[in-house]
């Protein structure tokens, strides 16, 4: 009778090594780099996490309204031995909206170019193989700009008709697409975070709740194929009287001291007044800590593959290895990490 158990539990235990195998191969693992200055100790565990393509953020291009052109406000900043030049790379440049508010029509096919270029430059810098012949416009793009923001895309397909063109999609022109278009590329990256009203004490979490999310994921036909991207980070919002005081960058283990205490979900009131990084806290402020939690992580999982069935790729914002590390019970639970 014990050998019957015995291999009946041997039999479970396969059974779910099999499911939790098949749901791990079911997604690709991609990861945004953002910071514009890279540390070179930052990515010592990058080989740890199965990655299959890396999203380099370049350079973020604004409208100088002086020399009325678009021009690179900051780029990346990184030495040629960096561990991040050594994934498959897929270059990202924001563009502030306020680009193609300034710009005229007949000058979008000259930015396309010096956006192509630059891409073309940072790749022969570094000696690197462009091997995904990729390039992804990042743009929080308004109704009145969408028609030169399109006509920047496509400016793009036509002058490197062999490069894969993406954009970011935020919730709302998901959403509304009638309203807002589609962007005319050949996927999109649904932004699946920054759901919230952060100045509201009474929000959950402004950064992911999965109950905000679903709101969003009601088109049943979006013509685009999509990438879900989720946030593995975080802060805390700092409240006086019911009032928004402002962002504060810290790890959330600071909460774990006896100066805090949570009163409910993921605020904390503090208890004595005290000065921490500088900061002067008073007894009765509140924190929100908005670092979402791996459960609410796999919950929006499950519902993206419920409301976007054909996703095969799940792009992690941002790489940073303390992050990372942080959640790794969510990561380990959909990818096989290396031993």
């Amino acid at each position: 009778m014990n050998r019957i158990l015995w291999f009946f539990a041997f039999g479970m235990i396969l059974s779910f090594a099999a499911c939790k195998s098949s749901q791990q191969q079911d997604l690709k693992l991609s990861v945004y780099h953002w910071q514009l200055q890279a540390q070179d100790s930052n990515n010592q565990a990058l080989q740890q996490f199965p990655i299959q393509n890396l999203y380099l953020h370049l350079a973020d291009i604004y409208w100088d309204t002086k020399l009325q052109q678009a021009l690179p406000k900051a780029s990346l900043k990184i030495n040629a031995q960096n561990e991040l030049l050594k994934q498959a790379i897929i270059p990202v440049f924001y563009m502030d909206n306020a680009v193609f508010a300034g710009i005229e029509q007949d000058s979008i096919t000259s930015l396309a170019a010096r956006v192509l270029q630059f891409r073309n430059d940072f790749f022969k810098h570094f000696q690197i193989k462009d091997s995904l012949q990729e390039l992804q416009i990042d743009c929080d793009w308004l109704e009145p700009q969408k028609e030169k923001y399109f006509t920047f895309l496509k400016a793009i397909k036509q002058l490197a008709p062999d490069i894969k063109l993406s954009a970011t999609i935020r919730l709302y022109p998901y959403k509304y697409s009638k309203r807002m278009g589609v962007p005319p590329v050949d996927y999109g990256v649904l932004m699946c975070y920054n759901l919230g009203k952060i100045q509201n004490p009474k929000t959950v979490n402004s950064i992911l709740d999965e109950k905000e999310l679903a709101l969003y994921l009601t088109p049943k036909d979006y013509p685009l194929k999509l990438k879900p991207a989720l946030p593995v980070f975080g802060w805390m919002v700092w409240f006086r009287n019911e009032t928004y005081h402002q962002i504060l960058y810290w790890p959330k283990d600071l909460l774990d001291a006896p100066l805090f205490k949570n009163e409910n979900l993921n605020n904390f009131t503090v208890l004595k007044d005290t000065l921490i990084a500088g900061m002067f806290l008073r007894k009765g402020d509140i924190l929100r800590n908005e670092f979402p939690s791996n459960e609410t992580l796999n919950l929006s999982i499950q519902l993206l593959k419920k409301k976007i069935p054909a996703i095969d790729e799940v792009i992690l914002y941002h790489w940073n290895q303390e992050l990372f590390n942080q959640y790794e019970p969510f990561i380990s639970s959909h990818w096989t990490l290396a031993q």
